[in-house]
């Protein structure tokens, strides 16, 4: 069970501009992160949510992370609800309002169990329509990139490495903002997001493109949609078998498929089970 949730505020902070609304998490005394926001800005039109756990070493990795769809088709909230109008096109979420969005995925969990990454969430309204925007493609989100990194460059370092992990339609936000050369992406995950054919190819593209550091994909499904992502996959001229978990480890490339479509995860449980390295389980809470 959680314990007391501690909040202590900041006007400003040590580890780099540009961070507003920060505020320091304690729970079960032994997970401790700090919560800020990146404001909008010319880059991207909505805020950034930052979780740092506090033990995080230096230079520590950043790890961008896409979300799904905020809303149905219809456009009613989807679950979790974010305790937020996301149709409201003038304001923007508080940080207390955001408290229901990482709980609800388990990220305050995974940022306590990691200790080994910074997590940036660029969030969006609606059916993403603000990665649509502000995304458009590689050239855009390197731009956001740049300054997110600045905001932080006392943790990051100048050229940090970067972890990138997708959630259900963000996968194709994520696929459409890959460059394939880009060095200093080490590590893709992707939960319940492949559903469309040109996601699987840009993730098998970057895996098996010319790269000097290790590179590792894990793509994780528990909707049946989904799960078809390792048919006749190559990998380095080795292809890959379908089955309920496969892994496949080249010199420089490690790539990883799980499906669980027994049912014991749902569609936004399987973001908390595997968002961190650590195998750790997500306790629910209405909090």
């Amino acid at each position: 069970m959680l314990g007391l949730l501690t909040l202590v505020f900041f006007n400003s902070w040590s580890y780099g501009a540009g961070l507003t609304q920060c505020q320091t998490f304690t729970e079960e005394e032994s997970c401790r992160y700090r919560a800020c926001l990146v404001p909008k800005s010319t880059h991207y039109p909505r805020p950034t949510l930052i979780l740092i756990p506090l033990e995080a070493p230096k230079p520590i990795p950043i790890h961008l992370h896409f979300h799904g769809w905020a809303q149905d088709q219809d456009g009613s909230p989807r679950n979790p609800i974010y305790d937020f109008d996301w149709t409201d096109r003038k304001s923007d979420p508080t940080l207390g309002q955001l408290r229901k969005f990482w709980n609800a995925y388990g990220l305050h969990y995974g940022t306590c169990s990691s200790k080994s990454e910074i997590i940036a969430i660029p969030l969006s309204r609606g059916h993403n329509e603000d990665y649509d925007a502000g995304f458009p493609d590689s050239i855009g989100f390197s731009r956001y990139l740049v300054t997110l990194i600045e905001s932080l460059s006392a943790l990051l370092g100048s050229k940090p490495e970067i972890h990138l992990s997708a959630h259900s339609g963000g996968g194709k936000i994520l696929a459409r903002i890959l460059d394939l050369k880009n060095e200093q992406i080490t590590r893709i995950k992707l939960f319940d997001a492949t559903y469309s054919s040109f996601t699987s190819t840009q993730m098998i593209a970057w895996l098996n493109a010319p790269h000097e550091n290790h590179r590792t994909l894990e793509v994780y499904s528990v909707t049946p949609q989904t799960a078809p992502f390792s048919n006749a996959i190559k990998i380095k001229g080795n292809t890959v078998t379908d089955g309920p978990v496969t892994e496949t480890r080249t010199q420089n490339s490690s790539l990883k498929i799980e499906f669980t479509l027994d049912g014991a995860l749902d569609h936004y449980q399987v973001v908390g089970q595997h968002f961190v390295d650590d195998e750790w389980a997500v306790e629910w809470t209405d909090e």
